[in-house]
C-alpha cells in the first residue's frame, strides 16, 4: 500500500511543475516586449539646415545619427539646437560661415555664424576712418566664402622742388655750311618750388593735384645755330631765283612772279614784268619757290625796310645770335622776336627771303624792318625800300 502511495503522489506532482514553468515563461516574454516597446517607437523631427527644411521620421534619440540619417554631414566647426514647439522636435544647423576681411592689404579669415558685416568688423575690431571704401554696406549679411575688400584713403599736402626743363631754340646761320651746327649758350634746367595734394590707396600714391607753384630760378634756354642749304632760301641781293606768290585774299585767283636782278649793280627799278607789286593781304597763302619749295604763312604785312651789317667784325643779335644774313631786326611790339618770315622788295629790286626777328633796334619802330647784309656796299645799294613780310606758319 506505501508503495503505491508514493508512485501516485509522484506522478500527479510532474505535470504540475511543468504548467509553472510555462506560466512562469510566458510571464518574461510580456515583460519583455513591454519593456522593449520604448525602442521601436517612431519620433519626427523638422531639420532647418539654411534655407533647406527636411522632415525625418526615425525610432533614433541620437541627435548626430538623426541628422546623418537625413542625409546631411557636419562639418568640425558645425554646430546644431534643439527645441520643441507646438509638439514638433526641432534640429536648427549652424553652419560656419568663412568670410576673409582685405584691410588695406592685410588678410584676415574668420568664421562667423551669421550677422552681418558690421559684426565681423566689430569681432576682428577694425574700425573705418571717413575717407576709407568698403566693397560691401555694414548692414551686409555675412555668406561663405564672402570677401570683403577695404582700402584706406589718405590726403596729404606737401611742398617739394620740381626742376624746370629747358627748350633748344635753333636759329639759321650763313656763316655756317649745310649740316654744320653751333652752340652760342648752353641751356640749363631752372627750380621751381610745388604745392601739391597727394592722394594715398593703402600706403601707395594714386594721384596728386597742384595746388600752387613758384619759380625760384627759370630755366635757361639754349640758342643753337644750324647750317641750311642756301640755294633754296636765298638771302642775298643777287642771283636770286623767281618765286610765285599765292594768296587767299583778293588775290587768291591769281599768282605772280617776283624775281630780282642778277647782280647788285643793275638798275634799282625794274620795269619788267616779272617785278610786279603784290598786294598785302591780311590772309593766309602760300609761296612756292621755282625750284618747288612751298612755304605757307597765315598773313602779309606792307612795310619800309633799311639795312645794316657788321662788316670786318663779329656782331650779336638782341637775342644773343649772331648777327648774320637772315637774322633781322624788328619792332617786339609789331612783329614778335622768333617769327619766321620771307621778305620780298614791293619794287623788285631782291628777295630777301627767309628770315627770322632776332635783333631790334632804337628806330625799328612800328612796320618798319632792317634788314642784315654781309658788306657796307650791299647795305647802300639796298637803301630804304618798302617791302612785304610774309608770317610763316
Amino acid at each position: 500500500m506505501h508503495t503505491i502511495k508514493a508512485a501516485l503522489v509522484s506522478g500527479t506532482t510532474k505535470p504540475a511543475l511543468r504548467r509553472r514553468i510555462t506560466a512562469v515563461l510566458m510571464m518574461a516574454a510580456i515583460l519583455v516586449t513591454i519593456f522593449a516597446l520604448p525602442a521601436f517607437a517612431q519620433n519626427t523631427y523638422v531639420i532647418t539646415d539654411g534655407p533647406n527644411v527636411i522632415v525625418h521620421t526615425t525610432s533614433s534619440t541620437d541627435m548626430r545619427e538623426i541628422i546623418s540619417e537625413a542625409g546631411l554631414d557636419l562639418g568640425e566647426s558645425d554646430t546644431y539646437t534643439t527645441q520643441e514647439t507646438d509638439g514638433v522636435s526641432e534640429i536648427i544647423i549652424n553652419r560656419v560661415k568663412m568670410v576673409s576681411v582685405n584691410d588695406g592689404g592685410q588678410l584676415s579669415v574668420i568664421g562667423s555664424y551669421g550677422g552681418t558685416v558690421a559684426n565681423i568688423l566689430e569681432t576682428l575690431q577694425i574700425s573705418l576712418d571717413k575717407n576709407d571704401r568698403i566693397s560691401h554696406t555694414l548692414e551686409t549679411e555675412v555668406y561663405d566664402g564672402m570677401e570683403v575688400t577695404i582700402t584706406r584713403v589718405r590726403y596729404e599736402t606737401v611742398e617739394y622742388e620740381k626742376s624746370i626743363p629747358y627748350e633748344t631754340m635753333q636759329f639759321e646761320s650763313s656763316a655756317l655750311s649745310n649740316g654744320e651746327q653751333q652752340t652760342l649758350v648752353a641751356g640749363s634746367d631752372g627750380l621751381m618750388q610745388v604745392n601739391a595734394k597727394i592722394i594715398y590707396e593703402n600706403g601707395e600714391e594714386v594721384g596728386r593735384s597742384i595746388l600752387d607753384t613758384q619759380i625760384i630760378t627759370p630755366a635757361v634756354n639754349a640758342i643753337t645755330l644750324y647750317g641750311v642749304d642756301r640755294s633754296v632760301k636765298e638771302q642775298e641781293g643777287r642771283g636770286i631765283e623767281p618765286v610765285v606768290v599765292a594768296g587767299t585774299g583778293s588775290s587768291s585767283n591769281s599768282t605772280t612772279t617776283l624775281s630780282a636782278p642778277a647782280t647788285s649793280s643793275e638798275s634799282k627799278q625794274s620795269t619788267t614784268p616779272e617785278a610786279a607789286t603784290i598786294p598785302p593781304s591780311e590772309e593766309g597763302g602760300v609761296i612756292t619757290t621755282a625750284s618747288g619749295t612751298t612755304l605757307s604763312y597765315t598773313k602779309a604785312l606792307s612795310c619800309n625796310a633799311t639795312a645794316y651789317t657788321c662788316e670786318g667784325y663779329t656782331g650779336y643779335t638782341y637775342s644773343g645770335t649772331v648777327a648774320r644774313v637772315g637774322a633781322i631786326a624788328v619792332d617786339p611790339n609789331f612783329i614778335p622776336l622768333g617769327t619766321e618770315m620771307y621778305i620780298v622788295a614791293d619794287d623788285g629790286y631782291c628777295v630777301y627771303g627767309y628770315c627770322v626777328a632776332e635783333d631790334t633796334g632804337g628806330l625799328i619802330k612800328g612796320n618798319r624792318v632792317d634788314l642784315y647784309f654781309d658788306t657796307y656796299n650791299e647795305c647802300i645799294n639796298f637803301g630804304y625800300r618798302p617791302v612785304t613780310v610774309y608770317i610763316l606758319e
